[in-house]
């Protein structure tokens, strides 16, 4: 199978979106592989939420690779009908946590995300990526890691690409087992710590395992709304986890059952 990941369709222009998961930085480097002459870049968008291993991950792609990632944070324009832009920051100098940086920041001006407002991933993430590849003058699709066993999270945006759904159709099992013949890889615990670490799309039994093993991670959602539960939220507190819970609801909850 190795072989077959080295031919891709043509295609035209297009970017990278390196988000730090295992899918993503697997395509990134088939991509980096299959298009050795290219300029394609590459980017990674911080929230400040990330787990430590995933920043590193990020960067021993870089240094093992020699994979050019841009690393970029949101810039949020208060008082202003603007979407977040970015600044370029390293693995030296991203935030590690969400007070007092661009997490908190969005917040402050778009409320509390939730299901009902997904608006973290928009401008904690793609907002700064696509004012980064607009800042160096490209014109492109961007290429995102979805896998071909994961069809219901596909979209259909003409601008957005998926290489390990369309080129190199790919299973979970398959980006794990490629991963093993590496001489790295994503050190989480488990699938429960991955993307943001108390992000509000994670199942209840996530969170029940994540509380048990690191219960301080929650501080920052509980900070948020303490803070900020009334702002963009006309009729009630919004909150952020499922089912319209609070973090201490949540809590409260997994400790029942």
């Amino acid at each position: 199978m190795a072989n077959a990941y080295l031919l891709p369709p043509a295609t035209g222009p297009f970017w990278v979106s390196a988000s730090g998961g295992r899918t993503s930085m697997m395509m990134a480097r088939l991509i980096q592989q299959a298009f050795p002459d290219a300029d394609i870049p590459f980017v990674f968008s911080n929230t400040g939420e990330e787990h430590p291993a995933t920043l590193q991950f990020v960067k021993d792609c870089q240094e093992h690779w020699g994979m050019p990632i841009v690393w970029v944070e949101a810039v949020v324009h208060h008082g202003e009908r603007r979407a977040c832009t970015h600044k370029v920051v390293d693995y030296a100098t991203a935030k590690r946590s969400g007070r007092d940086g661009p997490f908190e920041e969005v917040v402050k001006k778009y409320g509390l995300p939730s299901k009902m407002y997904p608006h973290c991933t928009r401008e904690l993430k793609i907002n700064p990526m696509y004012s980064y590849i607009r800042s160096i003058g490209f014109e492109g699709k961007s290429a995102v890691g979805i896998r071909g066993d994961e069809p219901k999270r596909l979209g259909k945006d003409p601008n957005i690409i998926y290489p390990m759904a369309d080129w190199w159709p790919t299973t979970k099992q398959e980006v794990l087992d490629w991963w093993a013949s590496q001489p790295f890889d994503l050190q989480l615990a488990g699938e429960e710590e991955g993307n943001c670490l108390w992000c509000w799309q994670k199942s209840d039994k996530k969170h029940a395992i994540n509380l048990e093993r690191n219960p301080q991670w929650y501080e920052f959602p509980a900070h948020l709304e303490a803070h900020y539960a009334s702002i963009k939220a006309p009729i009630e507190p919004r909150r952020i986890f499922r089912g319209g819970r609070s973090t201490i609801q949540l809590i409260e909850t997994i400790n029942l059952n």
